[in-house]
């Protein structure tokens, strides 16, 4: 989404906003004089005269977005707090007090530099996206702002010519996971203890120390002590079954490290036998003359990738086509020292 005239706003919206919030406890014993004279001279009662301001307040909520009426709007809760606080000052009703504190917290929230700046770049997008309706014609609708993550697990293999191995599956479970940031990092954690029984004395039941299950199973092989394969992938329940199957073919087949993350895969729980496309009807026949039930899939888990260590020190990486991971390698400096390229000159 681009800002356009809201990038220039921002920065006078947000400290008009903070000079607001020093601005309410001044305004306040000004609006609450100014609501008793009105009340003398009119015969409005006060409150008929806070509700009034209020009611203003909320019709400006309901006025189509422009850059002019985002400051308005960042205005409003301090507002709502003035006309709360006036109608606390002369004695209305308790519902009155309780809305003052949630408006004041509102204004804090509002106020705290950074949200603020995100309300005026909420507003610039309802702006984008308010342009593009087509009151004739319909439309198929889709995000405007491109979503930077999957919404799915994700799995990485990393490891470096120092012999440290990272070989990690990340995901939160359920939507939004455990439905708290840890502070400072900007990570949610997952909320599989949600698997948990809360009967106690059952298979599953919460216990001190007691470890959830889960289908996450990275894997990094020994040899002699020595690191030989690192493999790992998403894909929910069929995760571990999917990795033990990588994992054999290079143990049991022989095959090599691109052969075996890529090879077909099955995965059954004791119903139907799911199968890859890449099985051949030999094996289909056969899996069904033995009594299966066979379900073709596209594909069982997701994509697999995988780093093997050679007796030389060199690396080897592998990613399958059942996602869009890529093997890499990194590096940096010079091939030997010494060594120049051109245009780089030799410095007398």
């Amino acid at each position: 989404m681009e800002g356009k005239h809201i990038d220039k706003m921002t920065p006078v919206v947000v400290w008009a906003s903070r000079l607001s919030v020093i601005a309410t406890g001044l305004a306040v014993p000004l609006l609450n004089n100014a609501l008793r004279q009105m009340s003398s001279l009119t015969g409005i009662s006060s409150t008929v005269g806070i509700w009034l301001l209020w009611s203003i307040a909320l019709l400006c909520t309901l006025v189509p977005s422009s850059s002019a009426l985002t400051a308005i709007r960042l205005a409003l809760p301090t507002i709502f707090v003035i006309v709360a606080a006036a109608a606390v000052a002369i004695g209305i009703s308790s519902g009155v007090a309780a809305a003052l504190a949630i408006s004041l917290l509102a204004s804090l929230l509002i106020f705290s530099g950074d949200i603020g700046d995100s309300f005026v770049q909420l507003a610039a997008y309802g702006d984008e996206r308010r342009a593009a309706i087509d009151m004739l014609r319909a439309q198929a609708w889709g995000p405007g702002v491109s979503p930077g993550e999957s919404a799915n697990t994700t799995h990485v293999t990393v490891a470096d010519d120092k012999g440290n191995i990272v070989c990690s599956t990340q995901t939160i479970n359920s939507l939004f996971g455990a439905r708290f940031l840890v502070p400072g990092t900007g990570l949610i954690p997952n909320n599989y203890m949600a698997l948990f029984d809360p009967r106690p004395g059952k298979a599953l039941s919460v216990a001190p120390g007691k470890r959830i299950t889960t289908s996450q199973a990275p894997l990094i092989a020994l040899r002699d002590g020595k690191p030989v394969y690192a493999l790992g992938m998403p894909g929910g329940l069929r995760i571990f079954g999917s990795v033990m199957q990588g994992f054999l073919n290079l143990v049991d087949h022989g095959m090599t490290l691109q052969e075996a993350v890529e090879a077909p895969r099955l995965w059954t729980q004791g119903a139907a036998v799911e199968v890859e496309p890449a099985f051949n009807a030999t094996v289909l026949d056969a899996l069904a003359k033995r009594g299966h039930q066979v379900a073709p899939m596209p594909h069982v888990g997701g994509g697999m990738n995988a780093i093997g260590f050679n007796a030389d020190g060199s690396m080897e990486g592998a990613a399958c086509w059942r996602a869009d991971g890529t093997a890499i390698g990194l590096g940096g400096g010079l091939a030997r020292q010494g060594v120049r390229f051109w245009p780089d000159r030799t410095r007398a």
